[in-house]
């Protein structure tokens, strides 16, 4: 199952934990036994999804980034993996209007352009 259904939790600081941004998406797919060229198409591309430029922020530390910024990245790391179902815990709580309508904006995308399952957990109505 872990294979097919990637988990965002609440507070990507909780998800977070690698030194550059690069090294913390490219984390699941490492674990998965994937080769060094797969890992870094899947890296690149999981960035390009959540609005990402590969490199202007692959070195960067997620911990100097925004909380929009890193809630990007943690669904970005769990995108590498390329899950069938995508479950999000309440992806943009603390954000701005701003931050939180941008990434609800990248979860449409994910769901309408990558055909991923969305499933979206928020005590927003």
């Amino acid at each position: 199952i872990r294979k097919k259904v990637g988990l965002v939790f609440q507070y990507p600081e909780y998800q977070l934990f690698e030194e550059t941004i690069e090294k913390d998406i490219e984390f699941g797919p490492r674990n998965l036994g994937l080769s060094d060229e797969e890992i870094t198409k899947r890296v690149k591309r999981a960035m390009e999804m959540v609005g990402l430029d590969y490199d202007k922020y692959k070195k960067k530390s997620p911990f100097d980034l925004s909380r929009g910024q890193k809630r990007r990245v943690a669904i970005a790391g769990v995108i590498a993996m390329e899950p069938k179902i995508l479950i999000l815990d309440e992806p943009t709580a603390g954000l701005d209007p701003k931050g939180r309508d941008d990434i609800l904006a990248q979860i449409k995308v994910l769901h309408n352009e990558y055909k991923m399952t969305i499933i979206l957990v928020s005590h927003s109505m």
